[in-house]
């Protein structure tokens, strides 16, 4: 099922309906905060935000001095992401975050319309306008790289969970095995068969097969299973965390957020 907001996968989790869902990894934490009983089995999307713009002349997050930045979701990782590494670099104050739009479509159309000059989407919708934008539009701030620069990590952040019931971990174990085979095997499956993989996203309404074709490489599809991707989950929040508790719920989770098979 291809719901409209990640809120609605959240109430139908929580309703009983669902007994999985793919999730922004600090919404995953604010349910699970709030008592939903779920799991965060593994990592299936990870560091896909791009800050484009019209300006060729803007490569370092100095250039953002002075500048409009029109970000998408305040309160959603692209907005988190951009503050925390401006803050870091010690620039918090000098960029001006817009957030008067926020539908990352609609911000990748005003760029390439050049109502805006400068946005901070996720994918595909960086693609989008890095495409329909053809040589206007550019691909100038690569949010893995700032993040990688502040943290000193070498790994980029986690993006989307996949998350299981406890009813269906603990009830039906094979099952939970089960879902967890044929979720790795779609992701593996779609990274390598893009013109095939870009017809089905067409064909549930997510985006057209023309544009999904070039958004899939880089979209940041993978599966770690949390034996893998624990600890770059707790960084993740843990930052978030520092900079806003709310980003993740008022904690960090502890040890029963996790699933090991």
């Amino acid at each position: 099922q291809v719901l409209p907001a990640p809120a609605e996968a959240v109430s139908r989790m929580a309703s009983g309906e669902l007994n999985a869902a793919l999730l922004p990894v600090n919404l995953a934490s604010v349910m699970f905060n709030r008592g939903l009983p779920f799991k965060a089995a593994a990592v299936t999307g990870e560091g896909m935000i791009h800050l484009l713009s019209r300006d060729p002349s803007l490569s370092d997050w100095q250039d953002l001095t002075g500048r409009t930045v029109h970000v998408s979701a305040r309160g959603a990782t692209p907005d988190y992401l951009t503050r925390y590494i401006l803050q870091q670099k010690g620039l918090l104050d000098a960029a001006d975050l817009e957030y008067s739009i926020t539908s990352a479509p609609q911000l990748a159309q005003m760029l390439i319309a050049a109502r805006v000059e400068h946005i901070v989407v996720p994918e595909p919708f960086a693609t989008m306008a890095d495409v329909q934008g053809g040589d206007q539009v550019f691909r100038a701030l690569d949010l893995q790289e700032g993040w990688k620069e502040v943290t000193g990590r070498d790994d980029v952040y986690p993006m989307t969970l996949l998350v299981i019931s406890s009813d269906l971990i603990q009830n039906h174990p094979e099952a939970a095995h089960e879902l967890m085979r044929l979720v790795r095997e779609s992701i593996t499956w779609t990274r390598t068969q893009h013109q095939e993989a870009s017809l089905i996203i067409e064909e549930f309404g997510i985006l057209s097969a023309a544009m999904a074709l070039p958004a899939i490489p880089n979209s940041g599809l993978t599966f770690l299973e949390m034996d893998q991707a624990k600890r770059s989950v707790e960084e993740f929040l843990q930052v978030l965390y520092s900079f806003d508790p709310s980003s993740v719920g008022g904690a960090v989770p502890d040890e029963q957020f996790y699933w090991y098979r």
